[in-house]
């Protein structure tokens, strides 16, 4: 979950929210995280093949993270400045 502190950073929560769809390798976002919360995820029966060869439902407890984009931002920032070198303009 990506936490917005202000107006001003909605539009960033949501650009986040892709990117982190497609890269979510690139933070470690339990790390980045102010908070978690707990949630329960009940395995259909399409993906009963997948989970448990028994046939059985199972009902799943993970956790996820509650991240500041503010966080996210800085992360972003010390992460590529710390990759591109510095050119001399001199």
């Amino acid at each position: 979950m990506i936490r917005a502190h202000n107006t001003t950073e909605v539009l960033d929560a949501l650009m986040w929210r892709s990117y982190l769809s497609v890269r979510r390798q690139d933070f470690n976002l339990l790390h980045l995280a102010v908070e978690t919360f707990s949630y329960e995820n009940d395995y259909s029966e399409g993906r009963i093949a997948e989970v448990s060869s028994h046939g059985a439902m199972m009902r799943v407890k993970m956790l996820g993270p509650v991240v500041n984009v503010s966080a996210l931002n800085k992360a972003y920032v010390d992460k590529h400045s710390a990759t591109q070198p510095f050119c001399s303009v001199a």
